[in-house]
């Protein structure tokens, strides 16, 4: 599945994620919130990073407006259950789907590497309660 697909699915246009790009060089570490509008203008950039030797993360919770870092007390709604496989990905991908059924996306993220996203048909609320 092409990536902005996935976004364009998963997220509302008021939904606030975050980019996470790791330079696999010098190890560091930056993160953006954006939003379906604002992610839309940095695609073609995020696709450069990821063929120069950076790796591209997005959370799959949304998180609070004014947030200004992704940690879990600013995680507004819990969207999905994933598994990101990157081990004996296709043995592992067909066990998970033949006890859990059919994800909701699958995304190969390289060859022999998949993340299974299971989206929740209602999204949880973040609490104390809930252990993430």
């Amino acid at each position: 599945m092409e990536i902005l697909n996935f976004l364009n699915n998963y997220y509302r246009d008021q939904d606030n994620f975050y980019i996470g790009i790791l330079n696999r060089t010098n190890k560091h570490f930056y993160q953006y919130k954006h939003n379906i509008v604002s992610m839309s203008k940095y695609m073609n950039t995020l696709k450069y990073y990821n063929k120069n030797n950076k790796d591209i993360y997005i959370s799959l919770n949304t998180f609070n407006k004014e947030s200004d870092k992704r940690t879990k007390l600013n995680i507004k709604d819990i969207k999905s259950i994933f598994f990101d496989i990157d081990i004996d990905a296709d043995t592992i991908k067909d066990n998970i789907i033949k006890e859990l059924g059919i994800p909701t996306f699958v995304i190969q993220t390289s060859s022999n590497k998949y993340q299974l996203i299971y989206q929740l048909k209602t999204t949880m609320a973040n609490s104390n309660k809930i252990k993430i």
